[in-house]
Parts: structure tokens; C-alpha cells; sequence
């Protein structure tokens, strides 16, 4: 084992910044996550930080070379072809991995010679490359943040399961303790012994006992708060989610939006004028991908102030630049879902009674890359 090891998705961010620097640019993607060959932004320069100490990876304007510059000083410069090498290498071994973990230990080399030291970028911090571009619209050539997420490895989170993404319901209707015992109980006898009961088997029983599930907070008050300053309704709009989710098994994000549009949950006048639905989850979406985290009070800031990078498949690097913001937000409706995370992790899914007698349910969210 090497001095570095990581799963496919920490590799991948190396390969991301090995890949901007041997292509020298970055292409745009559309709704479909698909290159647009005629949106494009040159790459300057892309900075990484380390140790507090900030690397700078200069491409020269004839993209022959790649300086590197730490604190003002020139400390090595890599040819082009080279990093196009290494950048071929290093997909090639995340590709052909079985293990969870693994080491590359070519790629290693060219990591000193880069002066990188960790394979990710802190976990504070939503933007996980820094990279000066030249806008050709504009002239010009700010440095701005993005968020990596790869196909490469197991199908990344947009929105990370938690003790705080945990949603409380009060149970409304004939609620009782034999009932309650029956929506707790996770296992049936089958033809081959035990079975697990699914979740959404066991609140079938609720729906079909006349028990409403009805939004009554979330376990950290700082959730709900951020999902407010998104927008007002936003929780009980997460909250019918989680019962499609849950209750119904429907996940894909697209197909929720079209169930709750149809069905219109929280009464909005003229649904079928409006996207009431579409607009607000596209914004949930778009502030977690861009800044947003559960647990930690959010005005709105976004981190990644540049956009989104996705790895394909096929090792194409694609960004959406926020000039593109309306096939960002299409692009994550049409590729994310819903997921069940660990129920015992997280403490939910059980049907409880508070000391005052009522009946509560707490759901979890996850969304997931499809």
C-alpha cells in the first residue's frame, strides 16, 4: 500500500485536477449531463490548498506546460503531455479497481512533483477545486469554486443523512399502541423463514387505519430554518416527499414533482399556471449542491461560487458554469432520488408515544445520485 490510499470518489478529485490540466479547459454539460461542445471555459490556473498553504497550478498560454507556485516561488513545471498521461493512467486505475480502497503508485509520483499531499480538499467546505477561468463573453477571468461529484465511484449524496435531516410527523387519527406495535414490527414469517418487512409495507398500515401523516418539524431546529430561508412552505413540501418516498415507494425526484403538481398538497392556487412544486425543490437542490449543509445555520452563501463538476463514465470532466443555471437545476431533478439510509444509525422509522401521549414518526432524508 501506498502513502496514499482512497476509494473512487477521493481518486476522482485528483483526477479532476489532473484532467483540467492536461485538457487546459472545461467544457459545459446540458440538462442530460452531456458535453456542449460550444461552451466552454479556458482554464488560467487552478489553485488547490494544503496545510493552509495555497498551490497554484499555472497552465502556460501556449498549454505546452504547467508551472507550480507556491507562495509567489516557481517550484516545478510539468509538460503537458505528461499530465495527459497521467490523467489517462490514473482513470484507467480507478476504472479497473475491485477494492474499496487502493493505492496508484504512479500516480503518487506525480502527486510530490505537484506538491499535493491529500487526495480531497477539506470536508468544511463545499467547493472542492478553485479554478481561474477566462469567460469569453465577458473578457473576464475570475476565480470561482466548484463542487466534484463522480460517476466513477459508488453513486455519490447530494444531500448527506443525518441525525439532523431527521422529519418528525404527528400521527393524526384512531392512533393506538396495538397499532403502533404492528407499524414497528420489521419481520414475517415467509417460505423460507423470517422476512423483512419493507418500511413502506409497514406504513401501508397507518394509511389503511385512516392515520394521517402530518409535517411537525425536524429533529434540529436549524434544519427547518435553512429549508425557510430557501423558501417558506419548503418544509411541508419536504415533508409530503418523505411520504411518497417512504409510504408509496416512489424516489425519483422528477417523478415526485409530477405527483405533487398533479395532487397539490398544499392548496396553491392555479397549479396547473404555475410550477409551484418544480421551482422550490430545483432550489433545495441547488442550494445543497451549491453551499448548504443540514446542521449549520445558512444565509444563503454559496460556497461553490463557480458551479458543479461531474466525472462521466468515460472520464469526460464537465462543469456547470452558474451561467448555465437552468440546465444545473434540470440536470439535478432528472438525476437524483431519494434513499433509505440506516435506520438504526439514524434513529428513525419506529412509531413512538411522547410523554404528553401522542404519537410521532420520524423519516429520514437522503438524496442520492441516480
Amino acid at each position: 500500500m501506498g502513502k496514499h490510499s482512497g476509494n473512487r470518489g477521493e481518486w476522482s478529485e485528483l483526477y479532476v485536477l489532473i484532467k483540467i490540466l492536461a485538457d487546459g479547459r472545461l467544457y459545459g454539460a446540458d440538462k442530460h449531463g452531456k458535453r456542449t461542445d460550444d461552451v466552454y471555459y479556458d482554464v488560467n490556473k487552478v489553485i488547490r490548498k494544503e496545510n493552509n498553504v495555497e498551490i497554484e497550478y499555472v497552465i502556460s498560454e501556449d498549454k505546452e506546460y504547467i508551472e507550480v507556485i507556491i507562495a509567489g516561488e516557481k517550484k516545478a513545471v510539468i509538460g503537458a503531455d505528461r499530465i495527459v498521461e497521467e490523467s489517462e493512467h490514473l482513470f484507467d486505475a480507478i476504472t479497473r479497481s475491485s477494492s474499496r480502497t487502493f493505492s496508484v503508485a504512479r500516480t503518487e509520483l506525480l502527486m510530490d512533483e505537484l506538491y499535493c499531499t491529500k487526495l480531497k480538499s477539506p470536508s468544511s467546505d463545499k467547493s472542492d477545486i478553485r479554478i481561474q477561468i477566462h469567460d469569453h463573453r465577458t473578457g473576464l477571468e475570475p476565480t470561482l469554486g466548484f463542487s466534484i461529484k463522480s460517476a466513477l465511484g459508488s453513486l455519490p449524496t447530494l444531500i448527506n443523512s443525518s441525525g439532523s435531516t431527521n422529519v418528525i410527523f404527528d400521527l393524526i387519527g384512531n392512533m393506538t399502541s396495538e397499532l403502533a406495535e404492528v407499524v414497528n414490527f420489521s419481520e414475517k414469517e415467509g417460505d423460507w423463514g423470517k422476512k423483512r418487512i419493507t418500511l413502506s409495507e409497514r406504513y401501508q398500515n397507518l394509511y389503511s387505519n385512516g392515520i394521517e401523516l402530518k409535517y411537525a418539524g425536524t429533529q434540529n431546529s436549524v434544519f427547518e430554518d435553512n429549508l425557510r430561508m430557501i423558501d417558506s412552505s419548503l418544509p411541508e413540501i419536504l415533508a409530503e416527499m418523505l411520504k411518497l418516498h417512504y409510504v408509496e415507494g416512489i424516489s425519483d425526484i422528477s417523478e415526485q414533482i409530477k405527483i405533487l403538481s398533479k395532487r397539490n398538497p398544499l392548496e396553491y392556487r392555479k397549479p396547473d399556471e404555475y410550477p409551484y412544486y418544480e421551482f422550490k425543490i430545483k432550489k433545495l437542490l441547488v442550494s445543497y449542491a451549491l453551499g448548504m449543509r443540514s446542521s449549520a445555520p445558512w444565509k444563503g452563501d454559496e460556497q461553490a461560487s463557480g458551479g458543479y463538476i461531474i466525472v462521466k463514465e468515460d472520464g469526460d470532466v464537465l462543469c456547470y458554469h452558474l451561467y448555465n443555471r437552468n440546465d444545473f437545476e434540470d440536470y439535478l431533478v432528472r438525476h437524483t432520488k431519494l434513499d433509505t439510509p440506516s435506520t438504526t444509525r439514524h434513529e428513525y422509522s419506529e412509531v413512538y408515544k411522547t410523554p404528553g401521549g401522542k404519537y410521532k414518526l420520524k423519516l429520514n432524508l437522503q438524496i442520492r445520485f441516480k
